[in-house]
């Protein structure tokens, strides 16, 4: 195996929650260029590619040495499959001739995905034949799942987890309302995927991202590195 990389960033043009969200400005420049140049500073991944219905300058994916791949009208809805969207462009870059064992994942709508953490992500799953994938998280004890409700008889709340699943995982029923009663939690941050190919094409592992498989590693990051994903985040920028 050769753990040849490369880097698939995936930009839709529309979006229900933030509109154009993937084009906002953050210090000159389109919010998705900033993961893509990152992706293009390391010396461990082959080629970049976009995935897109936006109209990109040539010159400029020339300049930077961009893959460009027209994304079809059926991936570019708001309920269209990002696996189908990844996989159509995989086979787009292998008709090129392009061979690879490891696929990059960056999101148009963060920026998170540096440099120094891609590199670290690569290395991890290069040296860890056990891994299926590495990906980017944060850690936010205070989103933690057992404090988390949901609607019961309309006007009501009710806890997330029935009672008998909390009993069971909380052995000191006296400190099950600090926000560490789970001990750490990650969320997926939306920086970055990394995969290995075989791992993405089983698309066989733990939901809800059933393409990163069953051993999952993981970069942790800072938690200001989260993708924008409702309105209010934009004052964040």
């Amino acid at each position: 195996m050769t753990n040849r990389a490369i880097c698939i960033s995936t930009v839709r043009k529309n979006s229900q929650s933030v509109k154009k969200k993937n084009l906002l400005k953050i210090k000159g420049k389109p919010l998705f260029m900033h993961n893509i140049d990152y992706a293009l500073n390391s010396k461990l991944i082959s080629s970049v590619h976009i995935t897109t219905d936006i109209n990109i300058n040539k010159k400029i994916l020339i300049k930077k040495k961009i893959g460009y791949i027209k994304r079809p009208g059926n991936l570019c809805t708001s309920n269209a499959s990002h696996f189908l969207t990844i996989k159509h462009a995989m086979n787009s870059i292998e008709k090129q001739g392009i061979e690879f064992d490891i696929v990059i994942v960056i999101l148009g709508n963060s920026f998170g995905a540096r440099t120094i953490d891609l590199d670290k992500g690569l290395k991890k799953l290069i040296n860890n034949k056990k891994l299926d994938s590495v990906i980017s998280v944060a850690k936010y004890n205070m989103y933690n799942p057992i404090r988390a409700y949901k609607k019961y008889k309309t006007s009501l709340l009710t806890n997330f987890f029935e009672t008998k699943i909390i009993e069971k995982k909380i052995k000191n029923l006296s400190n099950i309302n600090t926000k560490d009663a789970f001990n750490d939690v990650y969320f997926f941050n939306g920086s970055f995927w990394i995969i290995r190919k075989e791992t993405f094409l089983k698309n066989s592992g733990l939901p809800p991202f059933r393409y990163l498989g069953k051993n999952i590693g993981f970069i942790k990051q800072d938690p200001k590195f989260v993708e924008i994903d409702d309105k209010w985040q934009k004052k964040l920028f």
